[in-house]
């Protein structure tokens, strides 16, 4: 997954990325590059996919369900746009505490899914105090449910059930408050927290790629949504100040599937961070 290009979408650039499309196999053939159905094609992580060009040979894909069924599909490298985008902004939640329970991977991925729902019902009610724009709104309710989807399959992988979430008490954070937040938590921590999980993806297989490889789109389109929102809400200098201070602070990104590699981390910044920074100064 071509991370930048979904994030300069955002901000007003063209909306075709480089990413992974499937469609499913009876026998576990799969066609070739030059004679698959475009139109068959789907993003597992977009609603709607449009796909411009299939890039290479396709790559058979176990897939398990709750239901204990599994799937096969044929999953090609494609350039494609999503063609439905109000399917999804994500952010820690900081405002509850995360439930006990077991210290896997799939554990905290679950825990950390689970507080983002929070998250994102916080989010949609500040921005309709700010005045936000309903398609906004409509894209923060749909990340709340593709965080309720991934805090189940994770749940799910780690053989745990989800407890009692306790909610604190929330405060509203001013224009200026949360555009900064939104820097931090969206631009910067979940942007780099999709980016991670594309590369997890890379190297997992089976039931976990296939979860994986979902969150991994839904996150990005989240992060992207994060831009989104740090340019509608930079209509003042106070603000504008306030969100270059927030990317000119380091930040710190805790990842459940393993250390982040300090070379890895400075290769997102070069690749990813900064120029979709200088996009939005534009």
């Amino acid at each position: 997954m071509n991370l930048l290009p979904l994030l300069l979408s955002a901000i007003a650039c063209s909306p075709f990325v480089e990413t992974e499309a499937c469609l499913h196999t009876e026998d576990g053939t799969c066609p070739p590059a030059d004679e698959v159905d475009e139109d068959a094609l789907n993003n597992m992580g977009w609603c709607e996919t449009k796909v411009r060009s299939v890039e290479g040979e396709a790559e058979l894909v176990d897939i398990g369900w709750d239901s204990g069924m599994d799937d096969q599909f044929c999953c090609y490298p494609v350039v494609a746009k999503n063609a439905a985008p109000n399917c999804a902004v994500g952010r820690p939640y900081e405002g509850g505490l995360m439930a006990d329970g077991e210290d896997t991977k799939w554990a905290r991925a679950a825990r950390a899914e689970h507080a983002a729902v929070a998250s994102f019902n916080r989010l949609a009610l500040e921005l309709m105090a700010l005045g936000a724009p309903l398609q906004l709104i409509r894209e923060v309710q749909q990340a709340a449910l593709d965080e309720v989807e991934h805090a189940s399959m994770c749940a799910g992988l780690a053989g745990i059930e989800l407890g009692p979430f306790p909610i604190a008490e929330v405060r509203m954070r001013s224009r200026v408050e949360l555009a900064r937040d939104s820097v931090r938590e969206g631009c910067l921590v979940e942007t780099c927290g999709a980016w991670l999980a594309d590369e997890a993806a890379r190297v997992a297989t089976g039931r976990e790629r296939a979860v994986l490889t979902r969150i991994a789109g839904d996150e990005a389109r989240h992060a992207a949504l994060s831009w989104k929102i740090v340019a509608w809400l930079m209509t003042d200098m106070a603000t504008q100040a306030a969100v270059a201070e927030a990317f000119a602070e380091s930040f710190e990104v805790a990842s459940p599937f393993g250390a982040v590699d300090p070379v890895e981390l400075d290769r997102f910044r070069a690749t990813v961070l900064d120029p979709a920074i200088r996009a939005l100064r534009a």
